[in-house]
């Protein structure tokens, strides 16, 4: 009988890490404000296409994996990823996957079949000089998210975010290339998902979850087969 219960106390102690171990982590950021530039080179109304001047109110949702590696894709479908921890002296690096869920995305048809580059990348920073996190996404030229002065995990809802999204068009009548951007003053509106959960293994300042459980549960187990050895004995 001992033995039995043993045997159950050890498979829920697995089921539970393997459990945690095996979860993935996925923020859904939310971020809405207003346009605050518009520059068009050329005045091809690239934004006014889709229904966006100075003053719009904007709304995205940005997906956040933690547990993909960031990316570029592109023409051709080459893909090029970073690793997700980059250590250094003074400095470290944080690379996620990143992902645009939605929101108006000013890429044009010119750089869709010439200059294709799918962003998927949230990288977060910390060095001497501050710390820092931009979400580049998008097709294109892709959109850039920035919060300044704060790191991926410390991301709260109010937060200060500015937004630069540039855009490429053709002029088949000159044969030149012309660009424009928005700029747009966000803030982050709601986070979905368990902020607690998100890896900070580059960060000393504290173990991440994960590895106190597995330690944890390691102990756990340890103690439990001593006790049944006595009781043996």
């Amino acid at each position: 009988m001992g033995v039995n219960r043993l045997g159950k106390i050890l498979c829920l102690i697995v089921g539970l890490l393997i459990s945690f171990g095996a979860s993935a982590t996925q923020i859904t950021y939310t971020f809405e404000g207003q346009i605050r530039e518009i520059y068009d080179e050329k005045d091809l109304g690239v934004a006014q296409s889709l229904g966006l001047n100075v003053g719009t109110t904007v709304n995205y949702q940005v997906l956040v994996d933690f547990d993909a590696r960031a990316s570029y894709t592109h023409i051709g479908g080459i893909t090029t990823s970073w690793n997700s921890n980059i250590l250094n002296e003074n400095s470290f690096y944080e690379n996620y996957y990143a992902d645009l869920l939605s929101g108006p995305e000013l890429t044009t048809d010119y750089e869709i079949e010439y200059k294709l580059e799918e962003k998927n990348h949230a990288f977060s920073y910390e060095d001497i000089y501050g710390s820092s996190t931009r979400l580049f996404v998008g097709s294109g030229l892709g959109m850039e998210f920035l919060l300044s002065d704060t790191l991926i995990q410390d991301i709260q809802i109010g937060q200060y975010v500015e937004l630069y999204d540039v855009w490429i068009d053709y002029d088949s009548a000159t044969g030149l290339e012309y660009y424009g951007y928005i700029y747009a003053d966000l803030q982050v509106t709601d986070i979905v998902g368990d902020v607690n959960n998100i890896p900070i293994a580059l960060n000393a300042r504290s173990i991440p979850l994960p590895s106190s459980l597995y330690l944890f549960g390691v102990g756990l187990i340890g103690l439990c087969w001593r006790g049944y050895q006595k009781k043996e004995i």
